[in-house]
């Protein structure tokens, strides 16, 4: 697909989604370029949303940002911030896992989330409540810095990834890997004995970058190496 094509067709997309994406873009470009004092100020407006927030709304740091109240209100620069950050205990994925509405906002349902979970990679997965601005600058953060190498939205590329063992899962995937414009690698059949179909396929799809796990990555590029080819005819950046 023609990368001019893709990237209208991915922000039409994410549109649909109700993903302001434009929006985040605009502001993770805009941030880059701010000062070290200026980037302080917008991490301690942003934090301090987000902790009272969590003071009004979640169980668990309702109580544990209690006794810090006061500090809270009159709160106003990036080293209010810190002091009162340094209270606040470490907390472990198992803790939330084990008590997910201690750490859930009592408003949750009344927002526009939806339950969204981590890979588990690491071992079982973390389920938490997300909205779309933040899908958006999750997004907007990767396209900043994919921007940095030379990279426009919309470029095709190899996706180093999981591959579901559902059939109709698989199918859905197939589907999204076309209208994003990459090829993708499953992560988990990266052997001697796949190499050379996985080479066939980068090959023939073009990338102009490879994206995912840095492992599957590396083990791919060291069998291609090992094989006598060169990558360097992809070009890529």
């Amino acid at each position: 697909m023609y990368p001019t094509v893709a990237r209208r067709l991915y922000f039409a997309l994410q549109a649909i989604r109700g993903e302001p994406l434009p929006t985040a873009l605009a502001d993770v470009r805009r941030t880059e370029r701010l000062s070290f004092d200026e980037l302080l100020h917008l991490q301690a407006v942003r934090q301090l949303e987000q902790l009272r927030f969590a003071a009004a709304h979640v169980p668990y740091y309702r109580r544990a940002l209690a006794p810090l109240r006061g500090m809270l209100a009159s709160a106003r620069t990036w080293a209010d911030v810190a002091a009162i950050v340094q209270h606040l205990p470490v907390i472990e994925k198992g803790t939330v896992t084990a008590a997910s509405s201690e750490f859930t906002a009592d408003n949750a349902t009344s927002l526009p989330v939806y339950l969204d979970r981590t890979s588990g990679s690491s071992g079982t997965p973390l389920v938490f409540p997300c909205d779309q601005r933040a899908w958006a600058y999750r997004h907007a953060v990767t396209h900043r810095c994919m921007e940095w190498f030379g990279v426009a939205i919309g470029e095709p590329y190899a996706l180093f990834f999981g591959l579901h063992w559902n059939k109709r899962k698989r199918a859905e995937v197939a589907l999204r890997d076309r209208i994003l414009n990459r090829v993708r690698v499953s992560a988990y059949e990266i052997s001697p004995a796949r190499v050379d179909a996985h080479l066939a396929a980068v090959e023939t799809f073009r990338p102009t970058h490879f994206v995912g796990y840095p492992s599957a990555i590396s083990d791919f590029c060291s069998l291609i190496r090992d094989r006598g080819f060169d990558l360097r005819g992809l070009r890529l950046k």
